[in-house]
């Protein structure tokens, strides 16, 4: 029970000519907030080239993009978006972030040669799927390709798939490998001698069993295993939870184990091709540091 006073309000009550200013304050504080609502959750849905085969659903004129990463063996190769139903999805326009690096083939350890990133936004149409289909072309081949499934519905919170915009609530659809992947190209990399790293490098969707090779190392330095195939992390069709530490890709993966012999350093160089044609390549510059004494 909650006890009043003789004016019939509550001790904790406050006179409607005072409450209505603070109402107006706190309604304005959220607004200036944002809602209260962080940066993070207010981020759009954001696709990138290893969410290939993935489910995703927005609402109409709600914003999402497309973020893909071309071939560090043909760094100016621009992706391309070839297939989506305009009645489904509107187009609202493409970047292109070039290589932050010029090509030097006798350094590449500290002059690196990065893939081109693009960039691609579009917003919900109408309601409906549609296939969402992308290619990199390098050379006049076609060397891979990217494809989503867009559903436009009225709530995509409550949609049968994990790849939602970040208001949805949970982690976000993102994915953060805790060891050496495709966006570490080129870094460079310490570790202790007899201690162990793991490079996973995925398959490409248009030959997605075409194997990794390792090129060149410095076996002075670091031993490198043979690259082992390793089983999508999802089952066709798996659009549930995802964690951003755990891979939630739909194709193959390969890894090699690098050890760490003696102090030094050592570039790593692997290559993937598939009938003859380079499709893309990867380096990490491995630093083996002298244990403390």
């Amino acid at each position: 029970m909650i006890a009043r006073d003789d004016s019939g309000r509550s001790p904790m009550s406050v006179p409607a000519a005072v409450a209505l200013p603070l109402a107006l304050l706190l309604a304005l504080t959220i607004l200036l907030t944002g809602c209260g609502l962080s940066d993070f959750s207010r981020e759009r849905l954001s696709v990138v080239k290893g969410d290939h085969g993935w489910l995703l659903a927005v609402e109409p004129d709600e914003e999402f993009s497309v973020d893909l990463l071309g071939s560090n063996a043909y760094p100016d190769a621009r992706w391309a978006v070839v297939e989506f139903d305009p009645a489904v999805l509107s187009a609202q326009g493409s970047e292109f972030e070039p290589p932050r690096f010029p090509q030097v083939a006798e350094d590449p350890g500290e002059s690196r040669v990065d893939a081109t990133f693009s960039h691609f936004t579009f917003v919900g149409a109408g309601p409906g799927s549609t296939a969402l289909r992308f290619e990199l072309l390098a050379d006049d081949a076609r060397i891979d390709i990217a494809q989503y499934t867009v559903e436009v519905v009225d709530d995509s919170c409550a949609a049968a798939t994990a790849a939602v915009a970040n208001r949805c609530g949970g982690d976000g659809f993102t994915y953060m490998p805790q060891i050496l992947s495709a966006d570490r190209y080129a870094e460079r990399f310490p570790m202790a001698p007899d201690t162990t790293t793991a490079v996973r490098l995925a398959a490409t969707a248009l030959h997605p069993d075409a194997r990794w090779r390792v090129d060149a190392y410095d076996d002075a330095v670091v031993s490198v295993s043979e690259p082992v195939a390793l089983s999508p992390a999802r089952e066709e069709g798996d659009y549930g939870p995802v964690e951003w530490v755990v891979s939630h890709t739909f194709l193959p993966e390969w890894e090699v184990v690098i050890t760490g012999v003696a102090p030094g350093e050592s570039i790593v160089r692997m290559s993937l091709e598939a009938d003859g044609v380079l499709l893309d390549t990867f380096m990490v510059t491995i630093v083996v540091e002298p244990e403390a004494s």
